[in-house]
Parts: structure tokens; C-alpha cells; sequence
């Protein structure tokens, strides 16, 4: 077996060496911080992506962030002042410094009062001369709508009652859900859910009820989600079918209290 010569040897330290160099240079990201989800009309909130050069040179260093993958929201070249394009500018801060560290101070967005367009994928992009990264995370920006408008109604028939519940300006696809405490077979079919223009969701649900069906109290539920950010918000009301022993005594107490309030006027 023929003894590898002293050239030979050479050549695999110097390739070895040189990887362990290319190696020694590379970027790394140290820190994601993307919330997964922020309600409309919060304050701001903040996308960062801290990384470290390592022993790269800042020369050549590009910070960029991009929605759904192509679309460039912001950009910071080491050593000049960050930008971002129009439309979304109106809600980058471009005056907010992530550290005072001149090699990482503009790497991350601070997005001002943000609403349901910033939804979608970010990806955070860091590149110099020697070497690029980049890492990617989800982030919902939900809208809840107007707790006014958010209603349950009831309407009482000659057999029961007609309940409908509503909510306008949500953000993502919502659910609606109609039911009364006790009585699980008791619930609202599919609500109608409408989506506007500007792409938020309206949604409408309706249960009908007959009385003899239900309690002497029937509690009435309608439950409002978004469930793609957890969220949840609750109407009720209670319901008393015509006729029932509570209702009659609630009126038998209304009426006994007048006569007596009458009497003591009278002086009796």
C-alpha cells in the first residue's frame, strides 16, 4: 500500500482549514421574535430577528423583511438609514432602533397600529459578502369587530321565541354558534357569514324555539369565535315561556306590591 506523500497531506490540511474558515464565518440567527397573533388597533408591535456575524465583516451587511415571501416590506443597509415602499410605510416606524450595537440596531420592524393587510407569512433575510440567512414565521393580525355590534336578540311568537345574533368587522373567518344551557340538541344551524370589501367578515345566526319545549328559565347562549387566534366573546339572555309559574309570580308579587303601595297612599 503506497504511503501518502507530504503534498498529499498538505492538501487535506488546507482543505480542511479553509472549511473550518468558511465555517467560522457564517451568519447565525441567535433570536426570532414574531407574535403569532396582535388584535387590531394594538399600539404597535414589534418583529425582530436578532443574529450574530460571528467573525464576518459588516461590509456588504443587508437586513431585509419580506411578506408571503416576495414582497419587500423593509430593507437596512449597514451604514445608511432603513426604508420601506409604499403602501405599508404608513405603519413601519423607521426611527425605531432594536440595539445601539452598529451591526444590529435597525434589524428589526416596529409596525405601528397594525391592521388585517400585515397578515401573512414574514421572512426575515440576513446577507452579507461571505453569507446569507434567512427564517420564516406566521403572524395573524385579527380584528374583533365593535363590541356594540356584536348583538343578541330575542322576538317573542305566539308559540315561542325567534332569537338572532349578529356580529360585523371580523377578521379571520369567524363561527356563531346559538344554544340554550342544559339542552344540547337546542342550537343554531351554519350562520351566514358575508365578506366585505375591505375583507373583513360579517356573520348572522338565528334559532327558533317553542316554549313548551323549554324551562321555566331558559338560558340562551351565543357564542362568538375566531378560532384561528383563540378568541372567544359570549351574549345571553334569558328567555321565560308564556304562561310558566315563574313568570306568573314574578307578575302575582308585581301586582300584590302595587295594592299594598296603593293602601298605605290611601292611608289604609
Amino acid at each position: 500500500m503506497a504511503r501518502p506523500t507530504s503534498s498529499g497531506c498538505l492538501l487535506v490540511f488546507a482543505a480542511l482549514l479553509i472549511g473550518h474558515f468558511q465555517a467560522s464565518l457564517q451568519l447565525v440567527i441567535k433570536k426570532v421574535d414574531i407574535p403569532t397573533s396582535v388584535r387590531v388597533g394594538e399600539e404597535y408591535v414589534i418583529l425582530d430577528c436578532d443574529y450574530d456575524l460571528e467573525n464576518t465583516s459588516p461590509m456588504g451587511l443587508v437586513v431585509k423583511w419580506y411578506l408571503n415571501g416576495y414582497y419587500l416590506v423593509y430593507q437596512w443597509i449597514y451604514d445608511k438609514v432603513p426604508g420601506a415602499p409604499d403602501p405599508i410605510s404608513k405603519y413601519i416606524d423607521l426611527q425605531y432602533k432594536a440595539s445601539n450595537d452598529p451591526n444590529t440596531m435597525y434589524r428589526a420592524m416596529k409596525l405601528m397600529r397594525p391592521d388585517i393587510d400585515l397578515t401573512g407569512n414574514y421572512t426575515c433575510q440576513i446577507s452579507t459578502f461571505q453569507d446569507e440567512v434567512s427564517t420564516t414565521r406566521p403572524m395573524t393580525v385579527y380584528s374583533t369587530g365593535q363590541e356594540n355590534e356584536f348583538k343578541l336578540r330575542s322576538k317573542k311568537t305566539n308559540d315561542g321565541v325567534e332569537v338572532t345574533c349578529g356580529a360585523v368587522g371580523l377578521y379571520p373567518k369567524p363561527t356563531l354558534d346559538i344554544t340554550v344551557e342544559g339542552f344540547p340538541d337546542m342550537q343554531s344551524s351554519r350562520p351566514i357569514i358575508t365578506e366585505t370589501p375591505d375583507g373583513h367578515y360579517n356573520i348572522d345566526s338565528y334559532l327558533a324555539l317553542e316554549d313548551q319545549d323549554l324551562p321555566d328559565s331558559a338560558v340562551i347562549n351565543c357564542v362568538l369565535g375566531i378560532p384561528s387566534v383563540n378568541y372567544n366573546a359570549t351574549k345571553k339572555l334569558v328567555h321565560y315561556p308564556s304562561g310558566n309559574s315563574a313568570g306568573g309570580m314574578r307578575t302575582s308579587v308585581f301586582v300584590i306590591l302595587m295594592n299594598a303601595a296603593v293602601f298605605i297612599l290611601l292611608g289604609y
